[in-house]
């Protein structure tokens, strides 16, 4: 009998449109974005400092912050 093939993981979904577009460039880019409780932790391909993405973010300003983050941990916009 053969054996089951593994299923490919999931890239998780965020509830913030904008925020969710940014986790999903992470993902196209080869990042590993896992979900555990309010956050989701996207780890780039080189294994440096991951990105904590928060599920209920307070300020205006979070979104353009977080993305400066992953440009900063080698994320192309």
């Amino acid at each position: 009998m053969a054996q089951a093939k593994p299923t490919p993981p999931k890239r998780p979904v965020h509830q913030d449109k904008d925020l969710d577009k940014l986790v999903k460039k992470a993902w196209k880019a080869g990042w590993r974005c896992v979900r555990k409780g309010n956050y989701i932790y996207c780890y780039p391909p080189d294994g440096s400092r991951f990105v904590a993405v928060k599920s209920t973010p307070s300020g205006s300003r979070y979104p353009k912050n977080l993305e400066k983050e992953l440009e900063r941990n080698g994320l192309e916009l």
